[in-house]
């Protein structure tokens, strides 16, 4: 934002466009976030007004300084929403590293009720041809996209039910990236029960960062992630986890609580992560979700019991963090406002799946953006050729092109900066049309996300914000 100081009260300034207010419940004070620059103000209620009606000028050139440098106000002649627009088409085009998302298979070896009920689609997995295209497409869009640094994810269903296809494919990027002086960063996103010392002999050598969920401590993860016969599989991934524990990996524990009454129960598994020597660890790092689909964010995203949870969660959540740090885990958690698994993302487009650069490659050589949108082959944006090629479908403009700041509804919106218009994917799935503007629940999940910050973050100010 500019830091031009204001001098003689020539210049004259306006109130952004992208402020938002709440009412501090019991106190003449509000709370004023701005969308934009992300910055946090408490505010009487005199100033609220005078930013509201738009008669900033009149303020004391001190107030109007601090002001215009935390973007509560800008200069008159700036157009807030160009700003917006240029960030936003920046990160969307820009493709400094290339991603690519494979599934070796859509199968999985658990059964989880949550995940795999009433779908059966998914015995097949990447035949040789497939495995050759997928490679060849991944070093030659890397290098027709001028990437420095590509990232490979092993992804599925299960990827380890297919060793020898993770093995091929990120065996021969890593070298290929080497000699050809770009950056390789392989992934393993694995249920962790095929993780031992065999695999991981034969995969890992390709893998710095391995991703492992929990379902809680043994008694509930044994009744979520469960083998076809219905048998749990704690001791298993456990096994994974010590596996990895001390190899020279990123290692990364999704752990799912319930946050429904405050018992917070699934956070008692950090006792036996404790226990095995994991507390410490370099290079470990813990978040904590809510039990739901992988493609909830599609399936679940217009669902307002889904809401209800998901608005109970943002609430929650801080809780459960607190309890994490007290219990010592502070320094392996990352959620501070713009991380990953943070309350506020702040992520000026919808979705980093949604950009040039991101690939999801599945078993039958079908490309996708994102990887929850994989299998549904509406939403493919085309088929992998000999060679490597891929001839983009019109999807892929269309949803790259999506310009938020203007769409009907969202160019005028407050929260657009944080926002960006939503998943152009779950809203197809409401209205058969990327480029509609449907905003379904999703302001009330940002209003929701940014008073629990306000709230857990600056309690001495904001912990009756309403």
């Amino acid at each position: 934002m500019p830091e031009k100081k204001i001098e003689n009260n020539q210049e004259k300034i306006k109130s952004s466009r992208y402020n938002v207010y709440y009412k501090v419940k019991g106190k003449e004070k509000h709370a004023l976030f701005n969308t934009l620059t992300r910055a946090i103000l408490s505010i009487d209620i005199e100033l609220k007004e005078v930013l509201e009606k738009g008669d900033v000028n009149t303020l004391e050139p001190g107030i109007k300084e601090s002001l215009l440098q935390m973007g509560a106000v800008v200069p008159s002649h700036l157009d807030e929403k160009q700003i917006y627009e240029f960030r936003h088409n920046m990160t969307k085009y820009t493709a400094e590293d290339s991603s690519f998302v494979i599934f070796p298979t859509y199968d999985c070896n658990l059964r989880c009720p949550y995940c795999y009920e009433g779908t059966e689609k998914l015995s097949t997995f990447m035949d040789s041809v497939t495995v050759q295209n997928t490679i060849d497409f991944i070093k030659r869009t890397t290098v027709e996209n001028g990437s420095k640094v590509v990232i490979l994810g092993l992804y599925g269903g299960e990827p380890l039910l297919y060793p020898e296809i993770c093995y091929q494919i990120a065996s021969a990027v890593k070298e290929w990236a080497h000699s050809n002086n770009i950056v390789y960063y392989g992934t393993l996103t694995t249920n962790g029960t095929l993780l031992n010392e065999e695999t991981a002999q034969l995969v890992l050598p390709y893998i710095a960062s391995v991703h492992i969920t929990l379902d809680g401590p043994e008694d509930i993860h044994n009744t979520m992630r469960v083998y076809r016969s219905g048998k749990g599989s704690y001791n298993d991934v456990m096994r994974a986890v010590e596996v990895v524990k001390d190899m020279p990996k990123h290692l990364t524990l999704r752990i799912h609580v319930n946050v429904e009454d405050e018992t917070y129960k699934g956070l008692q598994v950090l006792d036996d992560l404790e226990q095995r020597g994991l507390k410490g660890r370099e290079n470990l790092h813990i978040y904590f979700k809510q039990l739901e689909p992988p493609d909830a964010c599609l399936s679940l995203s217009l669902d307002k019991e889904y809401i209800k949870k998901k608005e109970k969660g943002l609430n929650k959540f801080p809780e459960v963090w607190k309890k994490a740090q007290e219990m010592g885990w502070g320094p392996h958690m990352s959620v501070e406002a713009g991380s990953e698994h943070g309350m506020l993302t702040f992520n000026i487009i919808p979705c980093d799946h949604l950009k040039r650069g991101r690939y999801s490659v599945d078993p039958f050589g079908d490309v996708y953006l994102c990887p929850m949108s994989a299998g549904r082959k509406h939403h493919s944006i085309g088929t992998l050729q000999k060679g490597g090629g891929l001839i983009l479908a019109p999807s892929y403009y269309t949803l790259l092109t999506r310009s938020p700041a203007h769409l009907e509804g969202c160019s005028e919106c407050q929260y657009l900066p944080i926002c960006s218009g939503g998943c152009p994917i779950s809203i197809w799935e409401e209205t058969h049309n990327y480029l509609g503007s449907y905003c379904g629940f999703l302001k009330q999940l940002k209003i929701t996300a940014i008073k629990s910050h306000l709230r857990h973050q600056y309690p001495e100010k904001f912990s009756e914000v309403i």
